[in-house]
């Protein structure tokens, strides 16, 4: 007897099942890719972190590091089998999958030998990824390692072979640290460039340190395109937008305070420097344009940030800071800012023209300020938490400087000579980015 329920006959059953079979095995490879891709992605975060580590622990040691002797913290990465290129390029194999934090002493002097380093992380990529490029470096056949360095005290790093990192992010004029803008023209790269790739998918990731601002960020394109052209001699001009009057607009030269019992919060605003280049089709190369501040404050006359650098995005700048000059019960009333544009490239040394020319676009910018608590008062800010203690393997290197054992091993003593010091900086304000 026949049934009449409805069904599906055998070659129905085994179509359904090839097709399912088709589409599982054209998904698995791109779901192996898409593993890849991650890898490449948590892999380039965790050279960021590092390097991002390094730089903290040279601007502000904790007490593990302080060890008696200027510091250096680096990161090195290896092994590279070959020297570097002609344009400072450290081509890197599958085997050049390891990033290590070290730290390590300053040499006393430049003739001496760099003393050996202390291993505190040391980091083995996933299987497949590797460093692919490390830009700029001077590595010869004999020195497998690249390094970016960072030194206790000194603004900025140094970065090349690990023997001779002879690449230095506050000197832009640099053989072999150079790059190809979209025209093809001369440049001056801006960033050290750290590149991860794949063995099994072609993407890549670019791990990159600006030496203006030290940022570091993770890009998914090659950052050449950022390279600036070296073809700038003129000092920056403001970006007030004042046509045809080639003017300023006071009004946009801003400062806020918000009071409190022992200091004052204070922002300093004006629209941003342009930098300006020889190509009259260029209205603006985006160049490093940084600022340097100064106020006046009855007698004192000081400076408030050196090379201050801020987004490039954003038209007005915000420069923020706090003083003990300033506050409820002490309310200097007159303050004098100026703020210069420094491109490092305008003539003669990359300023602004001084104040009080006659072209004021393109002087250095000047205001008097009449300063009032109001009713603006700021909370003070909670006692800062203990620094956290880390278990960082120890070092037997000997220092440069020692310092006194028993000074440093007496708790009142050293808390004395923090008062002492603490007051001493509370008379002067230097802030310097």
């Amino acid at each position: 007897m026949r049934s009449n329920s409805p069904g599906y006959s055998l070659i129905e059953l085994l179509v359904v099942i090839a097709v399912i079979t088709v589409i599982g095995i054209t998904s698995i490879p791109n779901l192996f890719n898409r593993n890849d891709r991650m890898l490449l992605d948590s892999s380039a975060s965790q050279i960021r972190q590092v390097i991002i580590e390094a730089e903290t622990r040279a601007q502000a040691p904790d007490k593990n590091d302080s060890s008696g002797a200027p510091q250096v913290f680096q990161v090195s990465f290896g092994k590279f089998t070959k020297g570097a290129t002609a344009t400072g390029i450290a081509n890197g194999e599958v085997t050049t999958n390891t990033v290590a934090l070290q730290r390590g002493l300053v040499q006393c002097d430049i003739g001496d030998v760099q003393g050996d380093f202390t291993t505190l992380r040391n980091i083995i990529l996933p299987r497949g990824i590797f460093i692919s490029s490390f830009y700029p470096s001077n590595q010869t056949t004999s020195d497998d390692q690249a390094v970016i360095r960072f030194a206790v005290g000194d603004s900025g790093f140094s970065c090349g072979s690990s023997n001779n990192p002879a690449f230095k992010s506050g000197q832009l004029f640099l053989a072999n640290w150079s790059g190809i803008d979209k025209r093809n023209g001369s440049t001056v790269a801006r960033y050290l460039v750290v590149t991860l790739g794949s063995q099994k998918v072609g993407d890549k990731r670019y791990v990159t340190l600006d030496r203006v601002t030290h940022q570091v960020a993770i890009s998914r394109s090659n950052p050449q395109s950022y390279f600036t052209p070296v073809t700038d001699s003129l000092a920056p001009k403001w970006n007030d937008d004042n046509p045809p009057n080639n003017t300023i607009d006071p009004n946009k030269f801003t400062i806020s305070v918000a009071c409190g019992s022992s200091q004052s919060d204070i922002t300093i605003s004006y629209p941003r420097a342009r930098d300006r280049i020889n190509d009259p089709n260029t209205v603006d190369a985006n160049l490093f344009v940084a600022y340097n501040i100064n106020w006046k404050v009855g007698s004192l006359d000081q400076p408030l940030a050196i090379n201050y650098f801020y987004d490039l995005g954003l038209d007005t700048v915000r420069f923020q800071f706090s003083t003990d000059l300033f506050t409820v019960a002490n309310q200097p009333k007159n303050v004098t800012i100026t703020v210069a544009a420094v491109d490092a490239r305008g003539s003669p040394d990359g300023n602004q023209p001084a104040y009080g020319g006659s072209d004021n676009i393109l002087n250095q910018r000047q205001k008097d300020f009449v300063l009032s608590c109001g009713s603006i008062i700021s909370s003070q800010p909670p006692d800062p938490a203990p620094p956290i203690i880390q278990n960082d393997p120890g070092g037997n290197a000997k220092a440069c400087n020692p310092t006194d054992v028993t000074l440093e091993t007496n708790s009142i003593w050293r808390r004395l000579s923090r008062l002492v010091v603490g007051r001493a900086e509370a008379g002067f304000i230097l802030i310097c980015l």
